[in-house]
């Protein structure tokens, strides 16, 4: 049993009530009455019953180093091509993804910012790889096991639980000696930051849509690069990609975290500006009806998604996949993390 406090009543304050006042004391619903339905609140959110408590999107969580944490419920929904999607990519073919973790999902890319600050106070962490000429709140760019490597710094360094290990017994984890050669594990139950797998991030991109984008794009009717400016508009006022590569905030280089609307559930930067590295081996997909699926067992490549600043529209979409080397690095990769919901 999670023990009450007045952090819990700020932290549900903020998700629940809104951020210009604080309730009174006790008062989690805000209708500015402590009462019982204020007790089944904090009853709830004691055994982790967090769906009676935030909706999609919401926030659930604020980190001093990675910012605002949006909450993403557990769901099923179809993953691969969409129904309002009309690109026929053949490893997007679509099957029925069940997932039952609650997740807290950063609501930007990692950011130069953020990087710094975790090695202030974890120099164990290798220097940002980003050109120095780069604003600080541009995504930091890296290789997939480094992004390994900051996770478990930054449960360190959050009082969390280690999420990667060398290890199928969880006994020797990732850290500055050991993250470029693996092997690499996962212990799905700890509490601490993660690379989302791919079917958790393609869940929280779309947020609830099944078209080509998360935003309604009526002019995406035929698979194609798109990369005039103004003619997909709503798509750019999401996503930096090919059609606005040239924005005066730099020519040809990704751009600052969040410049754009955010999707349904509150997520910037899921579409365009960096392609994010998710846990999977890159791998056909299962069909049928599947619960958690965490990619291949065995591969060379990781999953990559969302697309970049210098992609086409089409490789912006919420269903494309790419793969990646563990140890390859370039201007358009960047990641964002996900933990289990408090």
């Amino acid at each position: 049993m999670k023990g009450w406090s007045l952090l819990v009543v700020l932290l549900l304050s903020a998700c629940l009530y809104g951020q210009d006042e604080l309730p009174a004391r006790g008062d989690l619903n805000g209708d500015t009455v402590t009462d019982a339905v204020d007790t089944v609140i904090l009853a709830n959110y004691q055994v982790g019953h967090l769906a009676t408590l935030y909706s999609a999107g919401d926030i659930c969580g604020l980190d001093r180093i990675v910012g605002v944490l949006r909450f993403v419920p557990a769901g099923t929904f179809t993953q691969g091509r969409g129904t309002g999607d009309p690109c026929t990519e053949p490893d997007e073919t679509a099957f029925t993804h069940e997932l039952t973790s609650d997740l807290a999902v950063m609501a930007t890319e990692v950011t130069r910012k953020m990087w710094a600050e975790l090695k202030a106070a974890q120099p164990t962490l290798p220097d940002d790889l980003t050109p120095s000429s780069e604003d600080v709140t541009n995504p930091v760019m890296l290789y997939w096991t480094r992004a390994l490597l900051f996770a478990n710094l930054l449960n360190i360094e959050t009082g969390r639980t280690r999420c990667y290990y060398t290890d199928a017994a969880f006994t020797v984890p990732i850290d500055a000696s050991n993250y470029s050669t693996g092997p690499f594990y996962c212990d799905w139950t700890a509490d601490g930051y993660r690379l989302p797998t791919e079917g958790e991030w393609e869940y929280f991109c779309r947020a609830g849509t099944t078209s080509a984008f998360s935003v309604a794009e009526p002019m995406f009717t035929h698979c194609s690069p798109f990369c005039t400016a103004g003619v997909l508009v709503d798509l750019e006022s999401v996503a930096w990609f090919c059609a606005n590569l040239n924005d005066p905030l730099g020519n040809n280089t990704p751009k600052p975290a969040a410049m754009k609307d955010p999707n349904p559930w509150g997520l910037h930067d899921v579409h365009g500006n960096m392609w994010e590295m998710c846990w999977d081996i890159y791998d056909t997909y299962p069909t049928g009806t599947v619960t958690n699926y965490r990619g291949a067992s065995s591969g060379t490549l990781r999953v990559i998604r969302g697309g970049g600043y210098d992609s086409n529209a089409d490789a912006c979409r919420s269903a494309e996949r790419g793969g990646i080397q563990p140890n390859f690095g370039s201007a358009n990769l960047g990641f964002r993390l996900c933990r289990l919901a408090d």
